[in-house]
Parts: structure tokens; C-alpha cells; sequence
């Protein structure tokens, strides 16, 4: 026959509670444990994705820098092209002397000075020719706007072949930049500078 073992009822619910409390406080580890594992997978997963944006942003400013270099290259290319062909169209314009006695009418040089100018000052035209000109005038014209101006020059000085025209002037009062070329005049026959680009000056 078995036999079994009395417990006291005070023993008895102190085992109970005992065992309840272990039970709790193995949970709540577990749960403790649990959660910071998932925490730590949660900010591994949030550092990949901010490592992989970053490496996006910085693919994405390398190419709009290489689109930004390439669209300055094909604008400097372009200005150069539209002031090759103002060139070709200014000397077009003006033509360029053909007869047999004119054939050493030429623009060797020409200058404004000084070449930056406050908008209240004034600017000396130079221009140094060959082939005893007539007359010999210089245009002045804005880089961007509706300022162009053609002033008739005055012969200072002669040096061999060579004279020398100037006239002061006052500066174009707006700002910006401004584009001139000389030509010289002889017998209905006229000629620029052969060869050259419009030179400019800056009114600031």
C-alpha cells in the first residue's frame, strides 16, 4: 500500500508561489533576451540601409557633378564657336581692302584703356594701322545688350609705316562687358585686324 506524503498547506502554497515567481522571472529574461536580440537586428537592418542610401547619395552627386563639367565644357565651346562667327561676320561686314594700292591698309593693334572703368569714368581708344588710312573709326558693343557704338579715331602720331589713332570717350554706363574692333578706311576700301577675335573691356 502507498503511502503518502502530508504537506502542510502553509508549505504548500509557499511552494506554489515560490515556483510561480521563478516561472515569472525565467519569462521575463527570456522576453529581456528575446527583445534585445530583436533590437539589435532592428539597428544592424536600419545601419545597412543608411550605409546604402549614403552610397546612393554620394553615385548620385558624382553624376550630376560629371553632367555639371561636361554641360561647362559644351557652353565654353559653344561661346568660343559665337565668337569665332561674330569675328567672321564683323570683318564680312566691314571687307577687307583689295585694290592693288591699298594692299597695306591694315589694323596691326588696338586697345582700350584701362580696361576695367567705373561706369562715371572715361576710356581712350587706340588704334595703330598701316597703309595710311582716311579715316579710322572704332565700334564698341556690348557683350549682351543693345549698347554699340562706332566713334571716329584721331591720327596722333606716325612711326614709319605705322600710325597711331586715340580718342577719349566716356564708358557705356551700364555695366558688364563690352566687345570693340577698329577698322581703317582708305579710298572706299576699308580693313580690321586680320585675324583677330573682338577684344573687350569691363564697365563695372
Amino acid at each position: 500500500m502507498i503511502e503518502y506524503m502530508r504537506i502542510a498547506k502553509s508549505k504548500f502554497w509557499a511552494w506554489v508561489g515560490c515556483s510561480l515567481a521563478v516561472g515569472f522571472f525565467v519569462g521575463v529574461g527570456v522576453m529581456i533576451l528575446v527583445g534585445n536580440a530583436s533590437a539589435t537586428k532592428q539597428i544592424n537592418a536600419l545601419k545597412l540601409q543608411m550605409t546604402e542610401q549614403s552610397n546612393q547619395s554620394k553615385a548620385t552627386v558624382d553624376g550630376l557633378n560629371a553632367k555639371l563639367a561636361s554641360s561647362e565644357a559644351s557652353l565654353t565651346a559653344l561661346n568660343d564657336t559665337y565668337t569665332k562667327l561674330l569675328a567672321e561676320k564683323s570683318s564680312a561686314a566691314t571687307g577687307t581692302a583689295t585694290s592693288s594700292t591699298n594692299r597695306g591698309l591694315a589694323v596691326t593693334s588696338r586697345t582700350v584703356t584701362p580696361d576695367t572703368v567705373n561706369a562715371s569714368d572715361t576710356i581712350t581708344l587706340t588704334a595703330k594701322v598701316t597703309g595710311t588710312p582716311d579715316k579710322v573709326t572704332m565700334r564698341v558693343l556690348a557683350k549682351t545688350g543693345s549698347y554699340d557704338q562706332t566713334f571716329t579715331l584721331k591720327k596722333t602720331s606716325t612711326s614709319g609705316k605705322t600710325e597711331t589713332w586715340k580718342r577719349t570717350v566716356n564708358a557705356p554706363k551700364t555695366k558688364g562687358v563690352y566687345r570693340y574692333y577698329a577698322t581703317a578706311t582708305k579710298d572706299g576700301n576699308s580693313a580690321t585686324m586680320p585675324g583677330a577675335s573682338p577684344s573687350t573691356f569691363t564697365v563695372e
